[in-house]
């Protein structure tokens, strides 16, 4: 088959990405075929995810959507210039649009294996960060599944000795606050089933250095965040639902050691 150029692989990713349902089923199939046949084996895939997405398109467009890290996952030395939480018309993504570059992202995600990202991880993490950050619900709910992609394949390693654990627990945390009425409820909802999905995820990684420090980080979910929220949407009954469930899921993963907060 010809050769298809690298720009305009990254549009056909967009394609294959589809975070919001906008491409039909068999575009979205035709775009991750044609991708397959540019991309015949995995390290041409990882070096166009590393090369040419990451370094070539994404990293340029987010190299300030973060003010803690660079693009490159490094911890910032001085202060961001812009402030994207509350300067729309600097949106990190506002060129191209989030969800051309959300769905090429996403894509990204998908297609890395853990050699890649324990290789690569830094790069993966201000994308990830920008979109847990966003306030736009829509964003922060991709940012969550790209998170929950990213945990799965991620090395515990990683996260365990260079404190990403740390970084996601953080950054997914303050998502639990996302009650009704500050957001409606169904959005709420959503957002909340993701964030508990994702922090459970983590809490179940073994990225804590030993079972007590993972203990205290599960009884202040359920102290902190779980009867916080409960008490405080106890009268909206899809947020309840999904508080509900989660619990037990933190309870379970407790045992014996949630029997003083019950």
């Amino acid at each position: 088959s010809a050769t298809v150029d690298p720009a305009t692989l990254v549009a056909v990713a967009a394609y294959a990405g589809n975070v919001e349902g906008s491409v039909s089923r068999p575009a979205e199939v035709t775009a991750e075929q044609l991708l397959d046949s540019q991309l015949h084996s995995p390290e041409q895939k990882a070096d166009f995810i590393t090369s040419v997405i990451s370094q070539g398109f994404l990293g340029p467009i987010f190299a300030k959507a973060s003010s803690g890290t660079t693009w490159r996952g490094r911890k910032r030395r001085w202060e961001a210039t812009v402030d994207y939480a509350t300067d729309t018309k600097r949106d990190p993504w506002m060129e191209f649009g989030a969800e051309y570059c959300i769905s090429i992202f996403t894509w990204a995600v998908a297609h890395s294996d853990a050699v890649l990202l324990g290789q690569h991880w830094p790069m993966y993490i201000p994308f990830l960060l920008a979109l847990l950050d966003d306030a736009e619900v829509k964003h922060k709910a991709h940012g969550l599944a790209a998170t929950r992609m990213f945990l799965g394949k991620c090395p515990p390693a990683i996260l365990r000795n260079q404190g990403v654990g740390e970084i996601l627990s953080q950054a997914i945390q303050p998502t639990l606050a996302f009650l009704p009425p500050l957001i409606p409820p169904d959005e709420s909802a959503r957002l909340l089933d993701l964030a508990y999905s994702a922090i459970l995820q983590l809490a179940q990684i073994d990225w804590q250095p030993d079972v007590n420090a993972r203990n205290r980080f599960l009884v202040k979910l359920l102290r902190d965040e779980f009867f916080a929220g409960y008490q405080h949407a106890s009268q909206y009954h899809e947020v309840t639902e999904v508080l509900t469930r989660h619990s037990a899921t933190i309870v379970e993963e407790l045992g014996l050691a949630a029997s003083p907060h019950l």
